[in-house]
Order: structure tokens, then C-alpha cells, then sequence
């Protein structure tokens, strides 16, 4: 007992020591997207941002290119092209230093017209490839765990008006930029 006691006690050092010469902290990586898909918890709405607390911590502006907008249609099954926004091509700049960065205080880049649906969106950043889902609506699937998707397809939520659906859809990866 009194071997383990000292045991732990030494790993408590040497953490203590590897905290204090910085070999625990995290290493600047400045290849972190900085997008992400949000959605709006009064409302639902959706839309894609940038952290700001990620663009102060590299200290540099990033430039993003968006390249594709989709909708998933669930009674084709099928994504719809979206018209990108007049500007498809943004520079981010390093906003100042705050104490938080709340999400709803982050760079909106793009805001879904649609209040409810299942959206895909691709952009460049920093020349590397991006993508995510975004979801609109007032409800969401509790969880999405059917089992290993069909060759082709994705297991995600998709909003509705009324209720949220668990489903199998095609992956809009595979679907051109």
C-alpha cells in the first residue's frame, strides 16, 4: 500500500514537472478549421461560422472560399445545389482578444434562409478542404445510431416541421463540390 501511495505520489511529481516545463501544454496547430455549422437554440436557425477564439490563437486572418450549398430533399432522396452567396470568397480577420467567445458572438460567414432542413456546405480554407452538416429546425434526432450505413450513404438527423427523422441519406460528398 505505502509503494503504490509513493508510486502515485511520484507520477503526481512528474506531471507536475512536465505542466511547468510546457511539455503538457498543446502545440499551435494552425491547420484547426476554424468553421463550424451552428444552430441557433431559440430558434433553430442554422448558419456557419468561424471561432474566434481559434483566429486569435494562430493571430493570422484565414481566407475562406466556399465551393458548394446543398439541401437534402428527403422525398427524392436526393441533395439540391443552393446558390453560394454573392461573395464566395472572405478573409477573416484576427478579431481582439476578449475574455470569451461565446459561439453567438463568432463570424458568421453564412446564414440558411431555410428555417428547417438538412444542409451540407464545402468551402477551401487556407487552401484546405472543409465540409459539414448543418441543421435548421426546431427539433433534432436524440441520436443517430442505426447501424453501418449502406455503400454511398451517411446515417444522420433530419429535421422536419414537426419532428426530427434518423435516417440513412446519401453522402453529399460524393456528389460533386
Amino acid at each position: 500500500m505505502a509503494s503504490a501511495a509513493a508510486g502515485f505520489a511520484s507520477s503526481l511529481v512528474l506531471c507536475g514537472v512536465l505542466a511547468g516545463s510546457g511539455a503538457a501544454q498543446a502545440i499551435p496547430d494552425s491547420t484547426r478549421p476554424s468553421l463550424y455549422a451552428h444552430r441557433a437554440v431559440g430558434t433553430g436557425a442554422a448558419s456557419l461560422r468561424a471561432r474566434a477564439a481559434e483566429l486569435v490563437r494562430t493571430g493570422h486572418p484565414r481566407q475562406i472560399t466556399l465551393r458548394a450549398l446543398r439541401r437534402f430533399v428527403p422525398e427524392t432522396d436526393t441533395w439540391v445545389p443552393l446558390p453560394l452567396p454573392g461573395r464566395p470568397t472572405t478573409t477573416l480577420p484576427v478579431p481582439p482578444r476578449r475574455r470569451g467567445y461565446p459561439p453567438d458572438s463568432d463570424p458568421v460567414l453564412l446564414t440558411l434562409e431555410e428555417p428547417v432542413g438538412l444542409f451540407w456546405a464545402a468551402w477551401d480554407e487556407e487552401g484546405r478542404p472543409g465540409a459539414t452538416l448543418l441543421f435548421a429546425g426546431p427539433i433534432l434526432c436524440n441520436d443517430v445510431m442505426l447501424g453501418d450505413p449502406p455503400p454511398g450513404q451517411i446515417a444522420t438527423c433530419v429535421p422536419c416541421t414537426d419532428r426530427a427523422v434518423a435516417r440513412f441519406v446519401p453522402d453529399p460528398a460524393r456528389h460533386g463540390p
